[in-house]
This record gives structure tokens, C-alpha cells and sequence, in this order.
């Protein structure tokens, strides 16, 4: 071997296209049980937050679920466990899938009614506004109100997101009216 020479030796040249070899053969199948792995807690967690089953349900169906298919997991071949979870998880996607958004549930109390806005022209009135006065978390008194606004007064009118994390942050809504806010 000479100086110029770059190849490394054919000894350590044939063991690394066999380790490369067998990299790229694993790879895939790593890929598949991560994928695996998450859908896999995703339905356990689904499972859990299942909101028309009471809690008493829920828990030993989730214990269930993971006992189950731990054992297919382990008794089972690579192949026969992956199809088993995944048609588990399939399953609970379809039947989480099924549910019907509601907002009939149990809320506290600062966040029991919904606004509603109802438009008359450039006017919109919306009800069930919430002005809370709150002196620790759960102590704290709140007014509900009605409130007019004509929207041809509006000046300027901006949209303010969270500086660090907007996708995290509710997006708070702003304007300047020519003649200033209504009232309280």
C-alpha cells in the first residue's frame, strides 16, 4: 500500500459493505416499528381519552390494549405482530374517527357558554361575552355581557401571535375604533 493509495484494505472494505448491507436491509423494518410505535401509543392515549366511555371503562380497556399487544409483540413473528397492532390501531382510529364534537360536557364554570355573534350590516352584536374577575384559580366571579360593535368604524385591526410559539398560542384579535371602544 502506498502513500497515495486512499482505498483501506479489502479486509475492512468487504466487512463495511456488510455492515452497509445490513444497514440499509434494517433500516426499513426500524422505520416500520417506529411508525408502529407511535400509532401505537397515539390508540392507547385515544383509547384513554375516549370521552363517551366513563373512566371505569376506560382504564381497564387501555390496560387491555397494552397487555394485548405487548404479547403480540413478543409471541408472535416480526411480520404476523405488525399486522395485529396495526389493525388494532386501524380499528380505534375508526371508531375515534366515529365520534361526534359536542360541547355538551362538563365545564367549569368561566367557560360554560359559547359567544355567539349574530350580524345586522356592518354591525355585529355578540352575546355571552365573558368579563371574569379571578383572584386565584378556582375563586373568581364572571359577568357575562352583550356588546355591539359597528365594524365601518374600525381604524385598524391586527392579528397578535405568541413571539416564541405560534403554533402554541391562542391569536389574539385587536382593533382601533374611530371613535374608541364601546363601554363595559
Amino acid at each position: 500500500m502506498t502513500m497515495n493509495d486512499s482505498r483501506p484494505p479489502k479486509r475492512l472494505s468487504g466487512r463495511l459493505v456488510s455492515l452497509s448491507r445490513r444497514w440499509r436491509r434494517a433500516l426499513p423494518v426500524v422505520f416500520l416499528w417506529l411508525v408502529l410505535g407511535i400509532a401505537w401509543l397515539w390508540a392507547a392515549l385515544a383509547i384513554w381519552f375516549f370521552d363517551p366511555w366513563p373512566t371505569w371503562v376506560r382504564v381497564p380497556v387501555t390496560t387491555v390494549w397494552v397487555v394485548v399487544t405487548g404479547w403480540c409483540c413478543i409471541r408472535l413473528t416480526r411480520w404476523g405482530a405488525w399486522r395485529t397492532i396495526a389493525a388494532g390501531v386501524l380499528g380505534i382510529w375508526l371508531i375515534w374517527s366515529l365520534q361526534r364534537p359536542s360541547n355538551d360536557r362538563t365545564w367549569m364554570a368561566d367557560q360554560v357558554r359559547m359567544p355567539l355573534a349574530s350580524f345586522n350590516g356592518d354591525v355585529v352584536t355578540i352575546e355571552n361575552l365573558r368579563h371574569a374577575t379571578y383572584r386565584s384559580v378556582e375563586d373568581y366571579d364572571v359577568r357575562w355581557y352583550r356588546q355591539r360593535y359597528d365594524l365601518s368604524a374600525i381604524v385598524l385591526f391586527q392579528r397578535i401571535w405568541h413571539k416564541s410559539r405560534v403554533w402554541l398560542s391562542n391569536s389574539l384579535l385587536t382593533g382601533k375604533w374611530q371613535r374608541g371602544l364601546p363601554k363595559l
